[in-house]
């Protein structure tokens, strides 16, 4: 069996047993419900049927995106070539450049961000 913990239409916890809880919970029986509810998700009961409903997950913005792509890449290729006192390779140096200019709002045509190099 598995139950969910709901207060104010929000699973709180899942458990597969139910113990005393305060006022202003419920436990739900949520043992046949496809997909398993989880923690932070919805819980709306309707005539009597109960319904769950994942929370949605904002996405970030492009920009936020290649920032922190950008600084991966910036360490990845800072431990692997400048610290060695290698030579970056051209495909790096492109990449860096295409996430510069996403993350500092230059570039403004790309809808995603580009592939990184495999080596």
């Amino acid at each position: 069996m598995s139950f969910a913990l709901v207060s104010n239409g929000i699973v709180q916890q899942v458990s597969a047993e139910k113990f005393w809880v305060a006022s202003g919970f419920i436990w739900i029986d949520v043992s046949a419900v496809t997909p398993a509810p989880d923690v932070r998700w919805t819980a709306q009961e309707i005539d009597g049927a109960w319904s769950f409903t994942p929370p949605v997950i904002p996405s970030l913005p492009l920009r936020a995106c290649a920032a922190t792509a950008l600084q991966s890449a910036q360490d990845y290729v800072r431990n692997n070539y400048t610290m060695l006192n290698s030579s970056t390779p051209d495909a790096w140096v492109v990449y860096l450049k295409a996430l510069m200019q996403i993350a500092s709002g230059t570039d403004t045509a790309s809808t995603t961000l580009p592939t990184a190099p495999t080596s």
